[in-house]
């Protein structure tokens, strides 16, 4: 059986410099780093999460509190991206995931945190005021926040920098002179308590607006995406010369549903959408996207977890990761 004192030979580093990568430990420089994981899938080396926990008096578990899985409030296609991604990097780091669901998100935190089921705790789809971030902190169990609430109670944030996100899409608007534009989204500022990050998302594009001398449009998708289609709003906007879809689920099917209506793209109406880098990677005609880095939100996530874990009394932090720009010719001069 493959031990700590093989890797460490086939990576030419001391056993201590692995049992460091295993933990996480930041003194370890990425190239280290990365030489010590080549050298474990090489040699198929995996961690003992037993001898661990028992070395360590942990569980080796980290917990994801979310939404329901079927509340479609929330992108469930970019809620199952972020399961994957943060389940994967965990467990390169040593850790195993407890996905927690229940009806309304405080009773698994108090459960867990009373049974000692998780080393520490990821809570998503976070609302503008948030329950469960009350629960957590009472709670004790070191929490990270994959979303910003209002009020983030002392908590570790880490998130899509939403705002630049937006204000991008509305200044490619803006340099190609439209002056009406739609932007289609899953809330409103009329929610009593949305999705944080669409509220941002929209303030944020309506701030830009204003700054441009661009009317925005809002329209709300439905619950139930069957009673709303992009089609249909434009009929309800006949100045607008471009749409923006901040919804995920929205945004992959706007250009071929614009098309099956027989709506030229660019030709007869500009698009734009905010999309998770994985889905944009796959689709075989994107739009013009503001790309959200799925990859390097997740590990941050992770990692700024474990981070509080083994410095619980530190201050807290606040990451926000910018989306990337791809540039697919949906958005014209008018």
């Amino acid at each position: 059986m493959v031990n700590i004192l093989d890797v460490a030979r086939e990576a030419g580093v001391s056993k201590t410099t692995v049992s460091y990568v295993i933990s996480g430990n930041p003194k370890i420089t990425k190239k280290t780093a990365d030489k010590v994981h080549k050298a474990m899938q090489k040699l198929g080396y995996t961690v003992n999460h037993s001898a661990r926990a028992l070395s360590t008096s942990r569980t080796m578990t980290l917990g994801v509190a979310t939404s329901d899985i079927e509340d479609i409030a929330s992108s469930p296609l970019l809620k199952g991206i972020y399961f994957s991604g943060l389940s994967d990097y965990a467990r390169k780091r040593g850790y195993d995931i407890l996905l927690m669901v229940d009806e309304d998100g405080t009773r698994e935190i108090e459960d867990a945190a009373r049974a000692r089921k998780i080393d520490g705790l990821i809570l998503m789809d976070i609302d503008s005021h948030d329950p469960r971030v009350g629960v957590a902190v009472d709670s004790g169990v070191p929490t990270v926040l994959f979303g910003m609430p209002e009020k983030t109670q002392g908590l570790d944030v880490v998130d899509t920098n939403f705002e630049q996100a937006a204000h991008n899409l509305v200044n490619r608007f803006a340099q190609g002179g439209h002056k009406e534009i739609i932007l289609a989204s899953k809330c409103s500022r009329s929610d009593s308590n949305p999705l944080n990050y669409t509220l941002r998302f929209i303030r944020a594009a309506e701030d830009e607006a204003a700054r441009c001398s661009i009317r925005i449009e809002q329209e709300c998708i439905d619950a139930d995406a069957t009673e709303w289609s992009l089609h249909e709003a434009l009929s309800r906007h006949p100045n607008a010369t471009g749409v923006i879809v901040e919804d995920q689920d929205t945004a992959v099917s706007a250009r071929l549903e614009l098309e099956q209506a027989h709506v030229a793209v660019p030709g007869n109406i500009s698009l734009a959408v905010l999309l998770a880098d994985i889905v944009y990677e796959r689709m075989r005609m994107p739009p013009t996207s503001a790309c959200i880095d799925t990859r390097t939100i997740t590990s941050s996530v992770v990692d700024a977890l474990l981070r509080r874990i083994d410095n619980p009394g530190a201050g807290p932090g606040k990451k926000l990761i910018d989306t990337s720009w791809h540039d697919e010719g949906t958005i014209s001069v008018v």
